[in-house]
């Protein structure tokens, strides 16, 4: 989720955090409201075109990944000619070459785990259900399936060698026109990952922000994914908890094939309310990061998809962040936090 960087005034509610000697931080029941007038950053929309980024030190996002040549051959006519789905199409392989040029020249193969090179769908495209998945070969989902990169793959792109891989695309709503550009490969190292004294001091330096009341529209997390509430303890903080707003989305209904290039066509297509949708397409309140933190939700839980894979919330982002939630009935998603920034 990105674009043109623009400027303007930000007023934020935040909650009072008070930090205690032991480094624990009492949050208060009845948040107050702090006015922020700096000039920050603002990333809006979802167009990127050489958005790769640098986060930390050992982690990165590559350039948009182009559909392969099969797809004039194959899938767009599939697609074109397809019925209105009662329920998901089937997955359809994705046969994709993947060059060294799709990453930044910066990158240090020898430090990449091959298992953690993971895709994220375009963010637009799966706002409109379409979901492009690069199977893990710990997941037991895809079993039988082509798996991920391997560390053969890791060391042809290390030599400038172009790499085969297979990707796989499902279109959850209705016949999709999308554009040829799918989505991004990225890389996230654990080590680059914000994490206790220095998650919360993101907040007390206002690098990032979310609006809202803590308890009610977010709070951190823990290791074990359990919410941290009244009296948080800073070794615990992993992480930050997103609850959904009371909006709620879905594609309109249409027996034509519906166009969706752009940000614009997106929201030309999207009509107010839950609809009949195979996903819980909703919001969380306004989240803003600066333009040296990156964040990533996460899509799975107890091995089972949780939220459409498209997980990277560009640094710079400021806004609600729309979710692509799997589970009718669940209100919210979790965020992990990276040094990052554009490389």
């Amino acid at each position: 989720m990105c674009g043109n960087n623009v400027y303007g005034t930000m007023y934020v509610l935040i909650s009072v955090f008070m930090v205690s000697p032991e480094g624990r931080m009492q949050v208060t029941e009845n948040s107050s409201i702090a006015k922020n007038e700096r000039q920050i950053p603002v990333e809006s929309g979802f167009e990127y075109k050489d958005s790769r980024w640098k986060l930390g030190e050992n982690s990165f996002v590559s350039k948009d990944v182009a559909a392969p040549r099969i797809w004039s051959d194959i899938v767009y006519p599939f697609i074109k000619s397809a019925p209105i789905v009662e329920r998901p199409n089937p997955e359809l392989p994705l046969p994709v070459q993947v060059k060294r040029n799709l990453f930044p020249d910066w990158v240090d193969w020898k430090k990449v785990d091959p298992s953690g090179l993971r895709f994220s769908t375009r963010s637009c495209l799966a706002q409109a259900g379409v979901d492009i998945n690069l199977p893990s070969r710990v997941d037991p989902v895809y079993t039988g399936h082509e798996l991920g990169f391997f560390q053969d793959d890791i060391d042809s792109l290390s030599k400038g060698k172009a790499v085969q891989k297979q990707l796989y695309l499902r279109s959850l709503f209705r016949r999709i026109d999308f554009s040829e550009d799918l989505g991004r490969f990225f890389y996230l190292d654990k080590r680059d990952k914000v994490a206790g004294s220095k998650l919360l001091d993101l907040f007390l330096e206002n690098k990032v922000a979310v609006e809202g009341q803590y308890g009610k529209d977010y709070c951190f997390i823990n290791e074990q994914g359990e919410p941290l509430l009244k009296d948080v303890n800073s070794l615990e903080v992993k992480g930050l908890r997103l609850f959904t707003s009371n909006k709620r989305f879905h594609i309109r209904e249409s027996t034509e094939l519906i166009k969706i290039h752009s940000k614009k066509d997106l929201e030309d297509n999207l009509l107010p309310g839950a609809g009949e949708n195979f996903i819980n397409l909703c919001e969380t309140m306004s989240v803003t990061l600066a333009q040296d933190v990156a964040g990533c939700l996460e899509t799975k839980q107890d091995g089972k998809d949780i939220h459409l894979n498209s997980p990277l919330i560009d640094p710079g982002w400021q806004g609600p962040i729309r979710l692509e939630l799997t589970e009718s009935q669940r209100n919210y998603v979790d965020m992990f936090l990276y040094n990052g920034e554009r490389s």
